[in-house]
């Protein structure tokens, strides 16, 4: 049950009407029952607290071979989208960036177009793409099923967004996951993975 604290943060700005249609909109080919519904959407209505989440990273270093700072460092760049911006396209397109980007820093892209067969690179991204949503869905949903990532920010807004993202990240800290501002090479498990 919503309390009227737990309702104004994740409400904030708009009302409770509004909020209920963007998440019916989102997960309509998922409604069954109002119950059910609500229980697969919980995460919409009430705070995700990461240290009593299950099953938890907080004793990982990597999700899928990718370290986990390189992943905490990826979803911070999501506050690079404006408030303006904050919709589903926007933030799909970021996280696109986020992979690519973080692939190719790690050195982990290359121009090579030959052939048919599957190169590094496109294993890399894929391996890359699946921890960051892993981590996203974590951070945002408490590794709830639900609507894509992108569908997930829009609905809670940029504020909510980021503060769980912030949440998220200072439970690793408290975890001993290590400093965030550290330099952290990309990971080399990505390319053999």
């Amino acid at each position: 049950m919503l309390t009227p604290t737990s309702r104004n943060l994740i409400l904030r700005e708009r009302d409770l009407k509004s909020y209920l249609a963007l998440i019916v909109r989102v997960d309509a080919k998922n409604y069954t029952t109002v119950e059910d519904f609500y229980q697969r959407n919980a995460y919409f209505f009430k705070p995700i607290v990461h240290s009593d989440l299950e099953p938890g990273y907080h004793n990982q270093s990597f999700i899928y071979g990718v370290p986990i700072l390189d992943l905490i460092k990826a979803a911070k760049t999501i506050s690079q989208v404006h408030t303006e911006s904050w919709n589903t396209t926007s933030l799909h397109n970021k996280i696109s960036e986020n992979v690519t980007s973080f692939t190719k820093a790690g050195g982990l892209l290359n121009d090579d177009s030959s052939g048919a067969e599957e190169r590094p690179s496109d294993v890399a991204q894929r391996v890359f793409s699946k921890a960051l949503h892993s981590y996203l869905r974590w951070a945002l949903a408490g590794g709830m099923p639900g609507p894509s990532i992108a569908d997930i920010m829009a609905v809670l807004g940029r504020s909510t967004t980021l503060d769980r993202l912030n949440d998220a990240a200072e439970s690793f800290r408290e975890h001993g996951v290590g400093s965030l501002e550290a330099e952290v090479p990309q990971s080399e498990a990505i390319a053999s993975n």
